[in-house]
């Protein structure tokens, strides 16, 4: 596996060497330590990544909704239109036929 420059490995190589150089007495817990947060910041980034999918999943379904509501609203109106205009048929020929 090659190593990439945001890999905890690298990150923990580089404190190994780090930490060596100066003769840090306790580099173990101090390796641990960082270990741990590397590990936290790759759950992080990967919660992230999961809520993100779900939000755009979530997105694209409210508008898929949207559409249908619009869709669903145009035919209601033309629909109640045509009812209305058949109502004003017999009414203006009625009205006609008094004058």
């Amino acid at each position: 596996m090659k190593p990439n420059l945001n890999s905890s490995w690298l990150l923990n190589k580089l404190l190994f060497i780090l930490y060596s150089t100066l003769e840090y007495h306790d580099s173990v817990s101090v390796n641990a330590r960082c270990q741990r947060i590397c590990d936290q910041w790759d759950r992080l980034g990967n919660l992230t990544q999961r809520r993100r999918q779900a939000l755009d999943e979530a997105e694209r379904i409210l508008e898929k909704i949207d559409i249908l509501h619009l869709e669903f609203a145009k035919r209601a109106a033309v629909s109640c239109t045509r009812c209305f205009l058949l109502t004003l048929v017999p009414l203006n020929s009625v009205i006609m036929n008094c004058f």
